[in-house]
């Protein structure tokens, strides 16, 4: 009886003990959001924690301190007795402003500099990617909302009474505009191998999978890298050590554990400097100066788009330390709906966290570094989503998904964005047939207006075979132009797709090849404005395109064509009698292969297609040419050689600087419609034409043989601000050399050589005036050297910038 009496009391004492771990939530008071990584000092001392990602602290034992000290950079010190928390208590903290000018005012060594740099010394070892190979299992939680915060303070601040507000307010009090969820598994492999598959993933609304990709997507997997990418921008890490003079720190507190010392450093842009910068706080752990916590914003508060992020690392095995939790906060300040802007509320959690292991010989690495499942979005049991999640659904979540999915099957919200989608590609979606939207109304200086109709059939036919049609006719030379094409995707992963088509149309003469798809949205369509000389083909072609080898595409084809000059020019050529004939329309039979090189070029697939994601290195093109007489009737024997070399890279504090170098030779002789004209792009006052000569007059050099190199540097908001009505400046430069052998060749038309060098240089004052998706700006570009003119006004050409941002 005594020892029954004994257990019981063990027991009693020992769950009563269990009950004195309380877990405490911090939230902003006005907005009511978590707080992350809030100081709690126990007892108005060193000794404490801090909050997780996720605004939560645990206090293991009430008995631990009477008070607690509650500190927040931006916030009141909020002092709170123990004695009244209990588990799931709130602690509201108030934000405060300052508006007195920011003084610095620090000993003769920051303390703060001598703790960033033990952290950066220190990068290699405790930068995740620096480490041999690591795995993990990830969950992806993306919530898009209005900004309730705003609407209630609107509502507050107003005598008038707006009922779309009203009723937006009850609507984000009880759910979300849409909820995208997704599992992932990712595996690195050191240097920089990667491999990421989407397995799962759930759209509020939609079964098209295609959201996935966002939420995985939205910021920097470690705050160690270089640059911290943010959506679609690179910002300047504060823990470089060529950041040291750019960046601000200040040492904010110090918080003793049992095993470390956590020191937490805000930081931001030095005043007055110009860069892509971030402000925030990070929080630093004596043992191996590794990242504890961070979060992060940019520094410019003048941006479209609003983002902030929390990163939060754990130490794995008691030697690595992790990113385990990573948040993105966003705001689309140019996106308003019913009268507030959108968020997006982005949470990853890492898990299964395996470093240094190893994987099995079933994990193959390659361009791919982000993948689909093609089962990712079958529907998956509840059992497998509330495994995977890190907490259950909360009830806006649940309601998010309940309506929005029987709206979305209501309203047919797949289709609706199959038909958006289709819009931004340039395409009007008719059921499963497509209209090109940039061919319906078009203008060059040979044709004058043309107005044409393009057909494709679309993947609501066949995801295979796609059938095209198009007809055209011109207002100058009034000609009917038209055509037909047939696609087979054979085998989407690897890029491989068949091609025939017939074309009874014009190309300009003597044109540059031209490398990449073209679309409505290319720059160079701009320079179609402004061609003066085509020759009418009628030409049949077949091409297989496929990716081989690492980092490789290829393209292997066959053309025949029948070419129409419309000029009086005659080429000159000898028949096998040794008789030299002269004439200008010819037959024409020409095998073609290209290739294209982007060394550790990423990529991003799913089942129907693959992004390209670029690379850091440069992109090489290369096309070979071969006309053969005797096949088809076909006249002439030349062969030509087409190279081109595209590289960018951002230059840390300066912008980014982009070149382009083209080289091109014909081996024999051909027409002149087959040699190269220079890519001039000259009208006295037009739109800039990126890699072209702005100043050089259309056909007026014609070589076999050339090299031209197109440099531009942005140096974009660094020099000027980001301010409204303020320029952000370009400055770019261009060079060619050619030559042409036998021109006695070539009768009645007439041109200039390139030997002697063609220069030009201009100035860019872009983004002058901006909206939502446009920024316009203006540009003035010089010709000068060997090929200038004598009236210095006739080397000069004005130009307007324009830049989409959809």
């Amino acid at each position: 009886m005594f020892r029954l009496i004994n257990l019981f009391l063990f027991l009693f004492l020992s769950s009563s003990s269990f009950a004195q771990i309380i877990k405490v939530k911090v939230i902003d008071a006005s907005s009511s959001r978590p707080l992350a990584f809030v100081n709690v000092k126990f007892n108005d001392e060193q000794k404490g924690v801090s909050t997780d990602i996720d605004g939560y602290f645990t206090l293991k034992n009430k008995d631990c301190c009477k008070s607690i000290a509650v500190s927040n950079i931006g916030y009141r010190d909020t002092i709170i007795a123990v004695s009244s928390l209990h588990d799931n208590s709130i602690i509201r903290l108030v934000s405060i402003s300052y508006n007195l000018e920011v003084v610095d005012i620090l000993p003769s060594e920051n303390p703060a500099f001598s703790i960033i740099r033990k952290l950066i010394n220190n990068k290699k070892y405790n930068n995740p990617e620096k480490q041999q190979d690591f795995s993990y299992k990830a969950y992806h939680k993306f919530i898009v909302t209005g900004d309730a915060e705003a609407i209630k303070k609107k509502l507050a601040d107003t005598t008038h009474i707006d009922s779309n507000l009203i009723e937006m307010d009850e609507f984000l009090s009880s759910q979300h505009l849409l909820i995208i969820e997704s599992v992932s598994e990712r595996y690195f492999k050191s240097p920089n191998k990667n491999s990421e598959r989407i397995i799962a993933t759930r759209v509020s609304g939609l079964s098209d999978p295609s959201f996935a990709f966002l939420s995985s997507q939205l910021q920097s997997f470690s705050f160690y890298n270089k640059t911290i990418d943010l959506m679609d921008k690179h910002y300047i890490n504060p823990l470089t050590k060529a950041s040291l003079n750019k960046y601000f720190y200040l040492l904010e507190d110090s918080i003793f554990s049992d095993f470390d010392t956590t020191y937490i450093i805000s930081f931001r842009p030095y005043k007055g400097t110009n860069f892509d910068g971030l402000k925030g706080q990070i929080h630093i752990s004596s043992y191996k100066f590794a990242i504890k916590n961070v979060i992060a914003e940019p520094a410019d508060s003048l941006v479209d788009i609003g983002i902030r992020i929390q990163q939060k690392y754990d130490l794995i095995n008691n030697e690595f330390w992790f990113p385990t939790q990573l948040n993105s906060d966003l705001i689309f300040y140019n996106v308003i709906f019913s009268g507030t802007y959108l968020k997006g509320i982005g949470r990853t959690y890492l898990r299964e966290i395996k470093i240094n292991q190893g994987f099995s010989k079933k994990i193959r690495f390659n361009n791919i570094v982000l993948e689909m499942d093609p089962n990712a979005s079958s529907k998956k049991s509840d059992d497998f989503w509330n495994t995977n999640r890190i907490s259950l659904l909360d009830s806006l979540d649940t309601e998010t998904y309940r309506v929005i999915d029987s709206l979305g099957e209501a309203e047919h919200f797949d289709r609706k964005l199959w038909v958006y989608s289709s819009l931004l590609n340039g395409r009007i979606p008719l059921g499963p047939i497509d209209m090109e939207l940039d061919k319906f109304f078009q203008y060059n200086e040979f044709e004058g207006f043309r107005m044409g109709l393009v057909l494709k059939t679309n993947d609501r036919l066949s995801k295979v075979v796609q059938f095209g049609a198009y007809g055209a006719w011109a207002t100058r030379d009034y000609q009917w132009k038209y055509g037909g094409s047939m696609d087979v995707n054979i085998w989407s992963r690897q890029d491989v797709n068949f091609k025939i088509e017939y074309q009874n149309d014009v190309f300009e003469s003597a044109q540059q090849y031209s490398f990449g798809k073209k679309s409505m949205f290319n720059d160079e369509g701009l320079r179609n404005f402004v061609i003066k000389k085509m020759v009418y083909h009628k030409t049949a072609n077949s091409n297989i395109s496929f990716r081989a080898l690492p980092h490789s595409s290829w393209n292997i084809g066959f053309n025949y064509s029948q070419i129409d000059s419309p000029d009086n020019y005659q080429f000159v050529i000898r028949d096998d009698g040794n008789n030299y004939v002269s004439k200008g329309d010819y037959n024409i039979a020409e095998f073609h292969a290209g290739f294209r090189f982007a060394y550790k070029e990423k990529l991003m697939a799913n089942k129907s297609r693959t992004i390209k994601l670029g690379t850091n290195y440069p992109i090489l093109n290369i096309h070979y040419t071969n006309a053969i007489s005797d096949v088809f009737n076909s006249e002439l024997d030349y062969q030509k050689l087409d190279i081109q070399i595209d590289y960018s890279y951002y230059l840390r504090f300066l912008g980014k600087t982009s070149w382009r170098i083209v080289a091109a030779k014909v081996f024999g002789n051909a027409p002149w419609y087959k040699l190269y004209n220079g890519k001039g792009s000259y009208i006295p006052f037009y739109v800039e034409v990126p890699n072209s000569f702005g100043t050089m007059r259309v056909n007026e050099f014609l070589s076999d043989r050339f090299v031209a190199v197109y440099f531009k540097h942005d140096f974009g908001h660094l020099l000027f601000g980001d301010k409204p009505f303020i320029p952000q400046p370009s400055i770019v430069s261009s060079f060619s050399i050619g030559e042409l052998n036998n021109p006695n060749l070539h009768k009645n038309i007439e041109y200039s050589t390139l030997e002697k060098g063609f220069y030009e240089s201009g100035i860019l004052l872009n983004s002058i005036l901006k909206s939502g998706i446009s920024n316009i700006g203006f540009g003035v570009f010089y010709r000068y050297g060997p090929y200038s003119f004598d009236n210095v006004a006739d080397n000069f050409s004005y130009k307007l910038t324009l830049k989409y941002g959809i």
